[in-house]
């Protein structure tokens, strides 16, 4: 059996850097515009795990991803 590791980092996250508010930040038009791409690339693949962060952006990039019902998504809290 062969694993293989895809590292994905979210797409462009809006406004300015504000440590506060980090976590909350979403995604901007052009985070939007590549998030499709990466989408349909993922969408392509044969995927059984998928760790994200608790961050927004990290988990609306991951939400436009077609897993499978039985993949298991791990959110890191730290």
């Amino acid at each position: 059996m062969q694993t293989k590791l895809i590292f994905v980092r979210h797409a462009e996250s809006t406004g300015p850097f504000l440590p506060e508010l980090d976590r909350t930040r979403g995604l901007s038009e052009r985070g939007q515009a590549s998030l499709s791409r990466v989408c349909e690339m993922m969408n392509e693949k044969h995927v059984d795990h998928v760790v994200s962060s608790p961050y927004r952006r990290a988990m609306l990039t991951v939400q436009g991803w077609r897993i499978p019902v039985d993949c298991l998504l791990f959110v890191m809290k730290n």
